[in-house]
């Protein structure tokens, strides 16, 4: 059984809200991401605390009309901020043992 990722957010960006959408820059490079409304959601909801399973269970709660598209724009969205380093993926381990670093696909998560 695969281990639910946990995305967190790395620490050398800084945000610039703008209403509900952001740009997220990461310094010193000076490059930017812009995030509309539903990935600024879910930017914030990657604090390395919830699994991207959990992340998508409090969005279909929230939007369960969408909960196909929700689970969709989830995996997508982590997956692009991993790609760009804005993220980083974490595998959680057996109780008592720090989570590990790892490249972990999100595409089997939250498809139950």
């Amino acid at each position: 059984m695969t281990a639910d990722p946990v995305p967190r957010r790395r620490e050398r960006y800084t945000v610039e809200w703008m209403d509900n959408e952001a740009l997220i820059y990461r310094r010193p490079a000076n490059t930017a991401i812009y995030l509309n409304e539903t990935a600024t959601v879910i930017w914030h909801l990657c604090d390395g605390a919830r699994t991207v399973k959990e992340i998508i269970d409090i969005l279909v709660d929230a939007y369960p009309d969408a909960a196909a598209d929700v689970r969709a724009d989830v995996k997508e969205t982590i997956e692009e901020l991993v790609r760009n380093g804005a993220l980083q993926l974490s595998v959680p381990q057996e109780a008592g043992a720090a989570p590990t670093t790892a490249a972990v696909s999100t595409a089997a998560a939250g498809d139950e």
